[in-house]
């Protein structure tokens, strides 16, 4: 990201994710759930929400997560990168939903 992004946003990082799932390539993945640690960082304008001390503003840590955990539970990846580029169109996509 550029530092002209990055300079007027705030990056928020959630850690500690943690889901059973199906992802791999090899026969034994395709059938045998395997835990997966994730950690996301997301780049927000959080001045609003600061200043009015308003959550309305900001953003809903935990519905994030619960919708990664869902898409990683659910999804049944080949590949880590397969399963974080749907984790970006994913909050991307409810990104724009929340907006309209």
């Amino acid at each position: 990201m550029s530092n002209l992004v990055k300079n007027n946003l705030d990056r928020i990082s959630l850690k500690g994710g943690v889901v059973d799932c199906i992802i791999g390539v090899l026969p034994n993945e395709r059938t045998t759930k395997q835990k997966l640690n994730f950690e996301i960082s997301m780049y927000l304008d959080i001045r609003l929400a600061a200043q009015k001390c308003d959550l309305y503003h900001s953003s809903d840590y935990a519905f994030v997560k619960s919708l990664i955990e869902r898409l990683l539970e659910e999804g049944e990846f080949g590949l880590l990168e397969t399963a974080a580029e749907a984790i970006a169109h994913l909050l991307l996509e409810e990104t724009l939903r929340l907006k309209l």
